[in-house]
This record gives structure tokens, sequence and C-alpha cells, in this order.
């Protein structure tokens, strides 16, 4: 049936939903698409290619040719073009299910990573709705979210705000519980990595500093018979802490760029882009040092704690 009031009800999600931050439309159907005697049943994806590419990157995941420039354009995708070799500016035909066939000029093959993606075609959405007869009609109304985890909320203010029951409203969490699954395991396994991690840092560091006041138990006891108070005598140990927390914050993340850079260099042929796009977000990295810092000094209260509690005349005695 279609959507055919689509505009209204984009303009309506755009414009009374803040977390919306792209909206599309897009019509689809499975047809038959021959070339150089060859036939292949496969997918016809027909989008507004101005905001579905400021959705989806199409531009940016063209390996050859360039975008569709007019309703006779056409995109193949990478596998479906293993299959048939499709050169630029070569023509491929696409036959509806009521026997009409229609012309379309390929003008670029794209590459999202996705096998079914990969393996159908791309035109704009006015001649998706010319091969299907569709009118002005859509199939669906697509949209992106800030928030990736956040779009059954997003899904639920959809419903409210256009209150139409006739319209199947569906988010990427419900028809992709198997990678949710996956995702929130991997996420859980992570933090407790990390977790893990910071404990066993933790105790190295107390423990460094609990055999240091062991091993200098003499000399701080020489220095309280002298005068120095418990409080000064634990700061020594709680401005060690606060010197391996900085020290072990700065050189951590110059170690993980350094990793991370170096990763990225030996994946990288020569003469292409890299297949991993490098985002460095200065806050978590900013956080991460924080949290070292602090837990250098939540290891280095218990041996402050114990070195302001020595006896400086039982230290000496027992000496």
């Amino acid at each position: 049936m279609g959507i055919s009031d689509w505009s209204a009800k984009a303009s309506q999600i755009e414009n009374n939903i803040d977390s919306v931050t792209g909206i599309t439309v897009s019509g689809f159907s499975y047809t038959l698409i021959s070339y150089g005697g060859t036939n292949i049943s496969t997918g016809v994806r027909g989008l507004d290619l101005a905001t579905a590419d400021a959705m989806y990157g199409i531009g940016d995941s063209l390996v050859n040719g360039t975008m569709p420039a007019s309703n006779g354009d056409v995109l193949v995708g990478s596998v479906l073009n293993d299959e048939l070799n499709i050169p630029l500016n070569a023509i491929l035909q696409v036959t509806n299910w009521d026997q009409t066939t229609t012309n379309l000029t390929v003008t670029g093959i794209y590459e999202f990573g996705a096998a079914v993606a990969d393996n159908q075609i791309i035109v704009n959405l006015e001649t998706c709705q010319a091969i299907f007869n569709m009118g002005g009609s859509v199939d669906a109304i697509e949209i992106q979210v800030g928030e990736v985890f956040t779009a059954d909320t997003v899904a639920l203010d959809v419903s409210t705000v256009l209150n139409d029951d006739s319209l199947e409203i569906s988010n990427w969490k419900e028809t992709s519980k198997d990678l949710l699954d996956a995702l929130q395991s991997q996420s859980l396994s992570s933090y407790m990595i990390q977790g893990f991690v910071l404990i066993s840092v933790v105790i190295a560091i107390a423990s460094v500093l609990a055999i240091t006041v062991l091993q200098k138990s003499r000399q701080i006891g020489i220095l309280k018979a002298m005068g120095i108070k418990d409080r000064t005598a634990s700061l020594i140990f709680l401005y060690q802490g606060l010197l391996l927390g900085i020290m072990g914050a700065i050189g951590g993340v110059l170690i993980g760029l350094f990793l991370l850079y170096g990763f990225i260099f030996g994946t990288t042929s020569s003469g292409q882009e890299s297949v991993i796009t490098l985002i460095i977000d200065f806050k978590f990295i900013a956080l991460s040092g924080a949290i070292a810092v602090v837990s250098a000094m939540v290891a280095s209260v218990l041996p402050a704690r114990r070195s302001s509690k020595l006896s400086p005349a039982e230290v000496i005695r027992n000496g």
C-alpha cells in the first residue's frame, strides 16, 4: 500500500522529536535484472539520495564511479557486481513483475560491507516509484537517532507523534535482537575486564607502597623522633601515589596512542585508505587519566595510614 502522505509525516517527526538527527524515505522491491545474458533476481532500493547520503554516507561508500545524476542512473552493489561484472556506463535492464522493462545506466559501484546490502542496486526514489508503479508513495520512512541504544524509546515517541495505527513502527533493537545481545555481552565483558584490571592495579600499587613503608620504617621513625608529624609522614606516600598515578596516566595514554596508530598503519595497504576510522575522544582520554590518578591515590591511602601510625620509639628500638 505504501505511505502516500510521507512528506507530512516526515516533517511531523523531524519537528517534534529532538533526538532525531536524520530522516529519509525509501522504496524497495525485488525484481529481475539482466546484463550480458545473465539474469539475477535481486532487490531494488529507491532512496531520496540527498537525505540518504547524509545518513548513510553513500558517496563515501563508492569504490568506483559517481552518484546518480538523473532518473535513469543506478548504483550497483559490489557483491552483485562480482557476479555480473558490469562496467561503468553500461546499460542494466530491470524487468518488473508485469513484464515491463526499464533500462538504467550504471554510474557507480558501492560497498557498504554488508553482503545483503551489497547484493542490491540503488536508484533515486523517483526511478523506483516509476519501475514499480508506486505513484507518489514510499515504502518506509527511515530515521536516524543520535544515540543508537535509545532507538526503542524514539520509536515510541514516533508512534505517539504520528498516532497512525496503519503504520508499522519498528527499530533495530527489535529487528536485530541477536546483534543487540552480542553488543550488550561485549560491553559487559569489557566493563568486567576493565574493573578487574583496575582492582589489580590498585592492589599492585598498594602492595608496592606498603613494602616501601616497611623498608623505610626506620627512616620514618627517625624523622618522627626529630619532630615530623604523623600527617606529614602520611602525605609522603599520598604524594608518591599521586606521582605514580600521573606518570601511569601519561604513559598509558602515550603507549595506547602509539599502539593504536601502529595497528592502523600495519593494517593499511600502501596507497589505500585505512579500513578503520580513528576517532580520538579527548573527554574519554581525560576521564581514563583521572581514573588512573584517583586509583593510585586510593591505593596509597592504606600505606599512608600505616606510616602515620608508626611509633618512633618502637621502630628505633626494633631497628
